[in-house]
Protein backbone atom coordinates (compact mmCIF):
# COMPACT_ATOMS: atom_id res chain seq x y z
CA UNK A 1 0.00 0.00 0.00
CA UNK A 2 1.28 3.67 -0.90
CA UNK A 3 2.88 5.79 1.79
CA UNK A 4 1.60 9.71 0.84
CA UNK A 5 3.27 12.59 3.41
CA UNK A 6 2.44 15.79 3.98
CA UNK A 7 4.62 18.49 5.26
CA UNK A 8 3.88 20.85 7.94
CA UNK A 9 4.44 24.61 7.98
CA UNK A 10 7.61 25.81 6.34
CA UNK A 11 8.62 22.75 5.40
CA UNK A 12 8.57 21.27 1.87
CA UNK A 13 8.52 17.52 0.55
CA UNK A 14 12.24 17.60 0.71
CA UNK A 15 11.44 17.06 4.68
CA UNK A 16 10.66 13.26 4.17
CA UNK A 17 13.86 12.25 1.74
CA UNK A 18 15.55 10.10 4.41
CA UNK A 19 12.18 8.72 5.87
CA UNK A 20 10.90 7.65 2.24
CA UNK A 21 14.17 6.28 1.42
CA UNK A 22 13.81 3.79 4.36
CA UNK A 23 10.07 2.75 3.48
CA UNK A 24 11.32 2.38 0.25
CA UNK A 25 13.94 0.08 1.32
CA UNK A 26 11.82 -2.24 3.22
CA UNK A 27 9.33 -2.83 0.17
CA UNK A 28 6.73 0.14 0.88
CA UNK A 29 5.65 2.69 -1.71
CA UNK A 30 5.85 6.40 -1.02
CA UNK A 31 5.54 9.92 -2.09
CA UNK A 32 5.44 13.26 -0.51
CA UNK A 33 3.58 15.94 -1.88
CA UNK A 34 4.92 20.01 -1.94
CA UNK A 35 1.70 22.14 -0.81
CA UNK A 36 1.53 25.34 -2.93
CA UNK A 37 2.40 29.18 -1.89
CA UNK A 38 5.25 29.18 0.57
CA UNK A 39 8.12 31.44 -0.54
CA UNK A 40 11.12 31.37 -0.58
CA UNK A 41 13.01 33.56 2.48
CA UNK A 42 14.41 36.94 0.37
CA UNK A 43 13.60 35.24 -2.91
CA UNK A 44 9.53 36.01 -3.65
CA UNK A 45 8.77 34.20 -6.74
CA UNK A 46 4.85 34.47 -8.06
CA UNK A 47 2.60 35.17 -5.03
CA UNK A 48 0.17 32.90 -4.48
CA UNK A 49 -2.89 33.42 -2.23
CA UNK A 50 -3.17 30.39 -0.62
CA UNK A 51 -5.41 28.69 1.82
CA UNK A 52 -5.98 25.57 4.04
CA UNK A 53 -8.68 24.46 1.05
CA UNK A 54 -6.57 25.10 -1.62
CA UNK A 55 -4.45 22.77 0.27
CA UNK A 56 -6.75 20.33 1.18
CA UNK A 57 -8.10 20.19 -2.54
CA UNK A 58 -4.25 19.62 -3.41
CA UNK A 59 -4.06 16.40 -1.99
CA UNK A 60 -7.37 15.20 -3.28
CA UNK A 61 -6.42 16.48 -6.57
CA UNK A 62 -3.13 13.94 -6.45
CA UNK A 63 -5.25 11.02 -4.88
CA UNK A 64 -7.78 11.23 -7.90
CA UNK A 65 -4.97 11.46 -10.75
CA UNK A 66 -3.23 8.86 -12.72
CA UNK A 67 0.07 8.96 -11.27
CA UNK A 68 -2.29 7.18 -8.10
CA UNK A 69 -3.86 4.93 -9.59
CA UNK A 70 -6.91 5.52 -7.74
CA UNK A 71 -5.52 3.11 -5.10
CA UNK A 72 -6.57 3.97 -1.41
CA UNK A 73 -3.37 5.03 0.18
CA UNK A 74 -1.98 5.75 4.30
CA UNK A 75 -2.04 9.10 4.11
CA UNK A 76 0.25 10.93 6.91
CA UNK A 77 0.37 14.91 7.83
CA UNK A 78 3.03 16.49 10.30
CA UNK A 79 1.77 19.67 12.29
CA UNK A 80 0.27 21.65 10.46
CA UNK A 81 -0.45 19.42 7.86
CA UNK A 82 -3.04 17.24 10.59
CA UNK A 83 -5.36 20.07 9.26
CA UNK A 84 -4.72 19.00 5.70
CA UNK A 85 -5.28 15.83 6.00
CA UNK A 86 -8.51 15.89 7.92
CA UNK A 87 -10.06 17.85 5.29
CA UNK A 88 -8.88 15.45 2.76
CA UNK A 89 -10.15 12.41 4.72
CA UNK A 90 -13.70 14.34 4.43
CA UNK A 91 -13.65 15.14 0.70
CA UNK A 92 -11.71 11.70 -0.43
CA UNK A 93 -12.81 8.92 1.99
CA UNK A 94 -12.63 5.84 -0.79
CA UNK A 95 -8.95 6.91 -1.09
CA UNK A 96 -7.89 6.75 1.93
CA UNK A 97 -7.13 3.21 4.20
CA UNK A 98 -5.95 4.88 7.25
CA UNK A 99 -4.83 8.75 8.10
CA UNK A 100 -1.31 8.88 10.24
CA UNK A 101 -1.08 12.25 12.63
CA UNK A 102 2.38 13.20 13.64
CA UNK A 103 2.64 15.60 15.60
CA UNK A 104 0.08 17.33 14.30
CA UNK A 105 -3.07 19.24 14.63
CA UNK A 106 -6.53 17.10 14.90
CA UNK A 107 -9.21 20.19 14.54
CA UNK A 108 -12.91 19.86 15.06
CA UNK A 109 -15.66 21.18 12.63
CA UNK A 110 -14.91 25.13 11.71
CA UNK A 111 -11.90 25.39 13.77
CA UNK A 112 -8.77 27.08 12.04
CA UNK A 113 -5.22 26.32 13.08
CA UNK A 114 -4.69 29.68 14.99
CA UNK A 115 -7.42 28.15 17.34
CA UNK A 116 -4.71 25.44 18.66
CA UNK A 117 -3.26 28.50 19.81
CA UNK A 118 -3.51 31.68 22.73
CA UNK A 119 -5.81 34.47 22.01
CA UNK A 120 -2.48 35.97 22.50
CA UNK A 121 -0.10 34.12 20.37
CA UNK A 122 -2.39 33.74 17.60
CA UNK A 123 -2.98 38.07 17.28
CA UNK A 124 0.86 38.25 17.26
CA UNK A 125 1.40 36.10 14.69
CA UNK A 126 -1.37 37.50 12.73
CA UNK A 127 -0.01 40.79 13.45
CA UNK A 128 3.41 39.64 12.42
CA UNK A 129 2.85 38.39 9.15
CA UNK A 130 5.04 39.81 6.32
CA UNK A 131 3.86 40.61 2.79
CA UNK A 132 5.61 41.65 -0.52
CA UNK A 133 4.90 45.01 -2.20
CA UNK A 134 3.74 43.06 -5.29
CA UNK A 135 1.41 41.49 -3.83
CA UNK A 136 0.60 43.70 -0.41
CA UNK A 137 -1.97 41.78 0.77
CA UNK A 138 -0.62 38.45 0.62
CA UNK A 139 0.69 37.76 3.78
CA UNK A 140 3.04 34.90 5.53
CA UNK A 141 4.17 33.58 8.48
CA UNK A 142 8.03 33.65 9.22
CA UNK A 143 9.11 30.56 10.50
CA UNK A 144 11.43 30.38 13.32
CA UNK A 145 14.84 30.53 13.19
CA UNK A 146 17.88 30.18 15.22
CA UNK A 147 18.17 28.84 18.57
CA UNK A 148 14.36 28.83 18.82
CA UNK A 149 14.37 27.03 15.58
CA UNK A 150 16.57 24.11 16.93
CA UNK A 151 14.36 24.05 20.12
CA UNK A 152 10.93 24.81 18.82
CA UNK A 153 11.43 21.83 15.97
CA UNK A 154 13.67 19.19 18.24
CA UNK A 155 16.98 19.57 16.55
CA UNK A 156 19.59 19.62 18.97
CA UNK A 157 22.51 18.49 15.74
CA UNK A 158 23.50 22.21 14.54
CA UNK A 159 24.54 21.33 11.03
CA UNK A 160 21.58 19.54 11.15
CA UNK A 161 19.92 22.22 12.03
CA UNK A 162 21.78 24.76 9.81
CA UNK A 163 20.70 22.67 6.97
CA UNK A 164 16.80 22.72 7.63
CA UNK A 165 17.01 26.52 8.50
CA UNK A 166 18.08 27.38 5.04
CA UNK A 167 15.35 25.50 3.32
CA UNK A 168 12.32 26.76 5.82
CA UNK A 169 9.92 28.93 3.75
CA UNK A 170 7.42 31.37 4.50
CA UNK A 171 4.44 30.09 5.01
CA UNK A 172 1.01 31.07 3.91
CA UNK A 173 -1.29 33.16 6.17
CA UNK A 174 -4.44 32.14 5.24
CA UNK A 175 -3.60 28.68 5.97
CA UNK A 176 -3.37 30.05 9.44
CA UNK A 177 -6.64 31.46 10.09
CA UNK A 178 -9.32 30.20 7.59
CA UNK A 179 -11.45 27.50 9.34
CA UNK A 180 -11.98 23.69 7.80
CA UNK A 181 -15.16 23.15 6.91
CA UNK A 182 -16.11 19.27 7.08
CA UNK A 183 -19.20 17.67 5.29
CA UNK A 184 -19.22 14.05 5.64
CA UNK A 185 -15.82 13.50 8.02
CA UNK A 186 -15.63 9.81 8.35
CA UNK A 187 -16.11 7.44 10.46
CA UNK A 188 -14.85 4.40 9.33
CA UNK A 189 -10.69 5.30 8.57
CA UNK A 190 -8.16 4.05 11.23
CA UNK A 191 -6.96 6.92 12.81
CA UNK A 192 -3.42 6.76 14.31
CA UNK A 193 -1.20 9.39 16.24
CA UNK A 194 2.34 9.35 16.55
CA UNK A 195 3.07 11.63 19.63
CA UNK A 196 7.01 13.71 19.38
CA UNK A 197 7.72 13.24 23.08
CA UNK A 198 11.35 13.97 23.01
CA UNK A 199 12.41 17.62 23.60
CA UNK A 200 9.90 20.29 23.26
CA UNK A 201 9.35 23.91 23.98
CA UNK A 202 6.68 26.50 24.74
CA UNK A 203 6.36 26.98 20.98
CA UNK A 204 3.53 23.89 21.98
CA UNK A 205 0.44 25.61 23.93
CA UNK A 206 -1.41 24.11 26.44
CA UNK A 207 -4.02 23.60 24.08
CA UNK A 208 -1.98 21.27 22.08
CA UNK A 209 -1.09 19.27 25.11
CA UNK A 210 -4.81 19.09 25.63
CA UNK A 211 -5.38 17.34 22.56
CA UNK A 212 -2.79 15.00 23.06
CA UNK A 213 -4.13 13.80 26.28
CA UNK A 214 -8.07 13.85 24.74
CA UNK A 215 -6.58 11.63 21.90
CA UNK A 216 -4.43 9.14 24.14
CA UNK A 217 -7.33 7.93 26.23
CA UNK A 218 -10.12 7.73 23.10
CA UNK A 219 -10.74 3.91 21.91
CA UNK A 220 -11.46 5.07 18.43
CA UNK A 221 -7.64 5.92 17.77
CA UNK A 222 -4.29 4.09 17.54
CA UNK A 223 -1.94 6.25 19.58
CA UNK A 224 2.16 5.63 19.47
CA UNK A 225 4.54 7.76 21.17
CA UNK A 226 8.36 7.89 19.60
CA UNK A 227 11.39 9.39 21.49
CA UNK A 228 11.81 12.90 19.27
CA UNK A 229 11.74 16.37 19.15
CA UNK A 230 8.59 17.66 16.72
CA UNK A 231 10.66 17.00 13.57
CA UNK A 232 11.15 13.66 13.35
CA UNK A 233 11.93 12.91 9.93
CA UNK A 234 14.66 15.19 10.14
CA UNK A 235 16.75 14.23 13.33
CA UNK A 236 15.10 10.07 13.09
CA UNK A 237 13.96 8.85 10.03
CA UNK A 238 14.74 5.74 10.40
CA UNK A 239 12.50 5.15 13.66
CA UNK A 240 9.66 7.00 12.06
CA UNK A 241 10.38 4.94 8.63
CA UNK A 242 9.79 1.76 11.02
CA UNK A 243 6.65 2.87 12.85
CA UNK A 244 5.09 3.83 9.60
CA UNK A 245 5.92 0.69 7.58
CA UNK A 246 4.34 -1.25 10.69
CA UNK A 247 1.29 0.56 10.05
CA UNK A 248 1.51 -0.22 6.58
CA UNK A 249 1.66 -3.87 6.61
CA UNK A 250 -0.96 -4.12 10.09
CA UNK A 251 -4.65 -4.89 8.55
CA UNK A 252 -7.15 -1.90 9.51
CA UNK A 253 -9.05 -3.28 12.75
CA UNK A 254 -12.32 -4.28 12.79
CA UNK A 255 -15.33 -1.66 12.72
Amino acid sequence: MRCVLIHGAWHGAWVWKATIQHLNARGHISKALDLSGLQERGKPGPILDVGLDDHIEEVCSWLNSDENKGEPVVLVGHSYAGMVITGVADRCQSKIAKLVYIDAYVPDNFMAWRHFHSAERASGRIANAISFPSSPDVKFIEPPLGRIMRDALGIPDLAMAQKVEDRLRLHPLKTYVQPINLKDPPSNIEKVYIDCVGNQTALWDSDFDELKSRIRCDKNWTYLQIESGHDVMVTHPEELANLLAALLTVLPRPK
